[in-house]
């Protein structure tokens, strides 16, 4: 299932978004009010009181994203954002194809190989009987008949 994105609704949604980051300054909680710049030296626990360093990055960062969005929005990229965001949809659905082919292929190859192992089982046990037939040959252990129905077996036409 593909989410269509209406006309302006994800800009209006995001431009919402970032307003509400940059205008909140106060009555922050959890962890955006705990957040230490990298310069504090006191750890974690700092208070939620206004101005205080986290607050001041909050506050920053919410103002940096919203020009980010603005010049994004200005220079015409946001559409092209929203293009892509709607490729990701498909790209997912092709990519679990993918994953189920693979799988499927996967499971086959093993099936055949579970299916072969009694065979080459067969093989290799037939292949040394005939190795210690020949080897009686070359110690010559075979009269004319045993050596007669050993060429029969051995040779394939």
């Amino acid at each position: 299932m593909t989410k269509k994105a209406v006309a302006g609704q994800d800009s209006d949604d995001l431009g919402a978004l970032f307003d509400s980051i940059a205008s909140a300054s106060d009555g922050r909680e959890g962890v955006a009010a705990n957040i230490a710049p990298p310069s504090d030296t006191k750890g974690l626990n700092q208070s939620a009181d206004a101005g205080t360093p986290s607050d001041n990055v909050v506050n920053k960062l919410g103002q940096m994203t919203r020009k980010f969005h603005d010049t994004l929005h200005e220079l015409g990229y946001d559409k092209d954002l929203e293009k892509v965001a709607n490729f990701i949809p498909d790209a997912r659905d092709r990519l679990g194809y993918v994953v189920t082919m693979t799988q499927k292929a996967a499971e086959r190859v093993l099936n055949a190989t579970e299916a072969a192992q009694p065979i080459m089982t067969k093989i290799e046990a037939d292949s040394q009987l005939l190795a210690q037939e020949w080897q009686r040959v070359f110690d010559k252990q075979l009269d004319i008949e045993q050596f007669k129905g050993l060429v029969a077996q051995t040779y394939f036409f």
